[in-house]
């Protein structure tokens, strides 16, 4: 990301203009939201648009929608949602699919690491919130430095339950209070999943005219 950032171009209405695998690609994004009644952000959505071409030929185009909504419950679910790639290119299509496929996991990863570990942590001790920091700026480095050896010896030995959190293996999710029944939660999750707001014809109308406002622009 760092090598296609470096080259962009962004022009007026926010889309970027740069390096692509191959070719040149342009990234457009679309911003939605909606506030309840009490003037908080019940759902946003970021549909991102990538395009790649090459001498005029789309090598490939794909759409990614980032966001979030308000459950029932009150909690606020985040998702990284693929909508559709189209590649016409054979084996570049399937390489750039799949290093979609594996960033996309790694971020639902690592957000929920630092989410459940350190997003939280007290403002009053400088240690924690410096751990926060290296968590938020550099996960991978961070978990090479804290978690490399813990890892390890987890995968090796198991691990205990009643040792820190901070000395615990990277990918033990601990420290939630409202367990609930995985039956339960299954089936909620089945039925959430097909109301996603990008996914609700209302939304996908306000998406569409949210396009249409940005060209005007």
């Amino acid at each position: 990301s760092k090598i296609m950032l470096r080259n962009a171009r962004f022009d007026d209405t926010g889309n970027v203009t740069t390096t692509g695998i191959p070719g040149q690609m342009r990234v457009s994004m679309v911003f939605s939201d909606e506030a309840n009644d009490e003037g908080v952000t019940d759902w946003f959505n970021k549909r991102e648009r990538f395009k790649d071409t090459l001498f005029g030929y789309t090598c490939y185009d794909m759409v990614i929608n980032y966001g979030f909504r308000t459950l029932e419950d009150g909690s606020r679910e985040c998702y990284h949602f693929g909508e559709y790639f189209h590649g016409n290119l054979p084996i570049v299509s399937q390489i750039m699919l799949l290093a979609f496929k594996v960033h996309a996991r790694w971020v639902a990863w690592a957000t929920e690491h630092h989410i459940n570990h350190y997003a939280f942590v007290s403002n009053d001790n400088e240690e924690e919130e410096e751990m926060e920091e290296q968590s938020r700026a550099n996960m991978p480095l961070f978990l090479l430095k804290n978690y490399a050896w813990s890892d390890l010896m987890a995968m090796l030995f198991g691990y205990k339950d009643d040792v820190s959190i901070e000395k615990q293996p990277s990918f033990l999710i601990t420290g939630r209070s409202d367990e609930r029944d995985d039956e339960d939660v299954d089936h909620r999750d089945k039925e959430e999943e097909k109301k996603l707001p990008f996914q609700q014809e209302a939304v996908q109308i306000q998406i569409r005219e949210d396009i249409e406002t940005d060209k005007r622009v």
